[in-house]
């Protein structure tokens, strides 16, 4: 029957519920996951040494390391640095959203030095993503046909999960492949993001079964810490998952309810959610809008954002995670990176996953069949045909490559799934018909697949196929790394025996998850050692797979030593470096040592095309890790002065000179790099990327004697050339992230060049008047200034950014009185 009462809707569930309440011992449950959390990284729980967690050769100690280090050291100085001069000629840094400098959780890097400061975050996730899961599956509601799976062998009444359930899911979501293995690669924005969804989820429930707003805020929080995070790839893949949570969850209340104004209420819930999280995180928002609005991102073609989709070989990682190589004993022979396309869970846990899915019949464990089906549709990217349409409607799918991040989504799902396979087991004392009939199917597949890989590995069956098989793979392209010789024999021995190896444990984990089943069936074991074998083996596969990863480089290895930096700081005046190989395009930043290169996710347009320019290139390929090893009058012009060489490295031309050699580096000087900021008289308005290009790269140009510009400028008035012999170079008086300050003496009007990227939300006051900044030279700055001694203030003042952080800052101040009034409200509407 309908109900008429809308304002009573569900109060039968209302997280007053009294079999809802928190006790001891969810804090104890708590208290294993922190426990075993510090377990798995006792290697750095204590810091001993400088020792960073993840390989030194990927991403935490290419670029990561050198943006936390820049943010938080400069702001622990007393400067919030908005903008960036260490890489790119100069980039927005707080628009650039892997800065996470308004993350709560970053400041962490505020107290504690920077090696401690990234262990203890990466712990802190990995807890804090099982702590969310936890509290998502403590509160899920069901019926007692759902508890049970359809049993009538207990009691119906309706309730929750037990607390080992909830760790199960907690523990598979916290160790999984698709989590822990980004430890490795050093994605600290990606472990950093990736943890909020649960959190979104559990207030996203609570909302729809009480219609508290209350929650709806608390949600909006959630996501604001999600955005703010730092990777607005997960950002969005969360978001979508958020939205099908919703739509089934709303679909199934009204199915059952048919209440069409609870529904449209419902569905206001997730627009609340979003709008409150997307106000709350504007100061980070909007400049991140505007950088994306003058990106490369604004151009990625459908062969680049396809890159990085989760390839359908990859799913025998399910089951045999070293298949492809382990990384130690034998390289990753397959597609991409191996922590991308790596989908392990546990042995156990797709057991239980399993048992969920035919026999736990609840609307939950349709919602993430849906959602995690969905989501893999989604993750292979350019293998399913709807991709291009996503690519061609879908605002966001034409923004990011590597689709396969949708598979975090898909390890939730399934350790949801593994906690209601685990609820299942623990309700059921009498086998029905239907669950004997699927074990023997389960014991049957088991032996089959275990027959297979005996067969094929153990007896070298398959050793002949191997070749054949890397060979296969190997032809489909998509390789980022460099393999031996593909017919070594060595290479392919070493590899077949770490998957056989792998195989070994799949058939082994098999048979001990069978009989740990087969136990919880019969229902004639104590549960009080069932449920500590069965976290056991749970936990110890993921450990086997996983712990190995975590490893470390020291903190040493992300600094130059002080001869190498005393040569490149020995000019007091403002200079640029270039640098061959990814370990030193950001390491300037940890010395405040200008590139002109750089390694970020998000690359102005308009320099990138630049570069790609001066280096040979295609001009539209975005250039995010930017290397410049052509030397021209255009590197000339960005104020190049040295270039930070391996030490075999030798130039054999008068315009360089060799001032460093160790067993390392070779620094050599450019002589004819033009300074920071210089005068000029003569300029040429064109229009067009391809107009000025071909003016840039022509013969007659010479960016010492005139500049090009895109609008009329002032004319210069001059008495003669004689006048301009002996006059001095702009003296740049003061140089920090935000601010430049130049003292500029003209004997006649000119245009003060300053070799920085021209980008909006830069303004200039000559004499503290504010001045027009014209663009020059397609991608830096220049001001017309007339003849006498000036002071010229260059100060990075971006209105998204002042916009963002009012917007920010009132939505706070609106919602805490809100949350306030909501919760007195539900507690006694009368003082309402």
């Amino acid at each position: 029957m309908l109900n008429k009462n809308y304002s009573n809707y569900s109060a039968s569930i209302l997280i007053t519920n009294p079999s809802e309440a928190w006790s001891k011992y969810d804090w104890y449950a708590i208290l294993l996951l922190f426990l075993l959390t510090l377990a798995y990284f006792h290697k750095v729980v204590i810091p001993f040494d400088t020792s960073i967690l993840s390989d030194q050769n990927t991403d935490t100690r290419h670029q990561l390391f050198y943006w936390r280090y820049f943010g938080f050291d400069t702001l622990a100085k007393g400067t919030l640095p908005l903008w960036n001069p260490y890489i790119y000629s100069g980039s927005p840094f707080v628009g650039g959203i892997q800065s996470a400098l308004f993350y709560p959780l970053n400041l962490i890097f505020l107290l504690f030095p920077i090696n401690v400061a990234i262990n203890y975050s990466i712990i802190l996730h990995v807890f804090l993503s099982g702590v969310f899961t936890y509290l998502y599956m403590k509160y899920l509601r069901f019926s007692g046909a759902e508890r049970q799976g359809a049993s009538p062998l207990k009691s119906r009444e309706a309730g929750g999960l037990s607390r080992t359930s909830c760790i199960i899911s907690a523990i598979i979501f916290m160790f999984c492949a698709p989590q822990i293995f980004h430890v490795y690669p050093g994605h600290l924005p990606n472990l950093c993001t990736m943890i909020w969804l649960p959190l979104i989820l559990l207030f996203s429930e609570l909302f729809i079964r009480t219609r508290n707003l209350l929650y709806a805020l608390a949600g909006g929080v959630a996501v604001a810490c999600n955005i703010l995070a730092g990777h607005p790839q997960y950002f969005f893949y969360t978001a979508i998952a958020v939205s099908l949570y919703f739509i089934v969850r709303i679909l199934q209340e009204f199915a059952g309810h048919k209440n069409g104004r609870w529904a449209g209420y419902s569905f206001a819930g997730i627009f609340v959610i979003y709008t409150t999280g997307a106000l709350l995180s504007s100061i980070q928002l909007l400049p991140a809008f505007e950088m994306v609005k003058h990106s490369t991102r604004q151009t990625l073609t459908y062969e680049w954002v396809g890159q990085f989709s989760f390839l359908p070989e990859n799913f025998i990682t399910l089951f045999i995670p070293d298949f492809f190589g382990d990384l130690f004993n034998a390289p990753y022979w397959g597609r991409c990176y191996l922590w991308e396309m790596s989908l392990y869970l546990g042995i156990p846990s797709l057991m239980l996953c399993s048992i969920a899915a035919f026999n736990f019949k609840s609307k939950y464990t349709r919602i993430f069949l849906i959602i995690a089906l969905i989501t893999t549709i989604l993750a292979l990217g350019k293998f399913i045909p709807i991709f291009k349409v996503l690519y061609a409607v879908v605002p966001g799918f034409n923004m990011f490559r590597g689709n396969s991040k949708f598979i975090f989504i898909v390890a939730f799902s399934l350790s949801v799934l593994a906690g209601f396979g685990m609820e299942y087991l623990q309700n059921v004392f009498s086998m029905k018909k239907q669950t004997k009939f699927l074990l023997i199917i389960a014991i049957g597949i088991v032996a089959a697949i275990s027959m297979f890989f005996i067969i094929f590995f153990l007896f070298n069956a398959g050793f002949g196929a191997w070749h054949a098989i890397i060979l296969k793979i190997y032809s489909w392209g998509d390789r980022y790394t460099t393999l031996p010789g593909l017919n070594n024999a060595n290479f392919l021995q070493t590899t077949f025996a770490v998957a056989r190896k792998s195989a070994i444990k799949v058939i082994i984990l098999a048979i001990l998850s069978l009989l740990i089943v087969g136990l919880w069936i019969n229902g004639r074991f104590n549960k009080k050692v069932l449920i500590p074998l069965t976290i056991a083996l749970l936990f110890g596969d993921l450990w086997m797979f996983g712990n190995r990863y975590m490893v470390t480089f020291d903190l040493q290895d992300c600094f130059w030593n002080k001869e190498v930096t005393d040569v490149l700081k020995k000019d007091p005046r403002p200079s640029r470096i270039t640098t061959i190989g990814h370990f030193e395009l950001n390491q300037g930043m940890a010395h405040y040592i200008a590139n002109i290169g750089g390694y970020d996710a998000n690359v102005i347009k308009e320099y990138s095309e630049f570069v790609n320019l001066l280096s040979g290139k295609p001009i539209e390929q975005p250039n995010i890790v930017m290397e410049v090893s052509n030397i021209s009058k255009l590197t000339n012009l960005l104020n190049v002065k040295y270039l930070l060489l391996p030490s075999n490295a030798r130039i054999n031309h008068p315009g360089f000179t060799l001032l460093y050699n160790d067993a390392k580096y070779a620094i050599f000087e450019n002589t004819h790099a033009l300074p920071r900021a210089f005068i000029v008289r003569k300029a040429k308005e064109l229009h067009g990327r391809d107009a000025i290009f071909k003016e840039l790269s022509g013969d007659e140009f010479q960016p010492e004697e005139y500049i090009i510009v895109e609008e009329p400028l002032p004319p210069v008035r001059t008495a003669g050339l004689q006048n301009i012999r002996n006059e001095p170079l702009p003296e740049i008086l003061e140089y920090t992230p935000n601010s430049v300050t130049i003292k500029a003496s003209l004997a006649e009007d000119g245009y003060l060049v300053l070799g920085d990227t021209y980008y909006p939300g830069w303004n200039a006051y000559v004499d503290g008047r504010r001045s027009r900044i014209y663009k020059t030279d397609y991608v830096i700055r220049s001001v017309f200034l007339e003849k006498g001694e000036h002071i010229v203030r260059f100060l990075y003042e971006p209105k998204s950014f002042v916009i963002g952080m009012i917007i920010s800052l009132s939505a706070f101040i609106l919602i805490i009185p809100s949350c306030i009034y909501l919760a007195v409200y539900r507690k006694d509407p009368k003082l309402a």
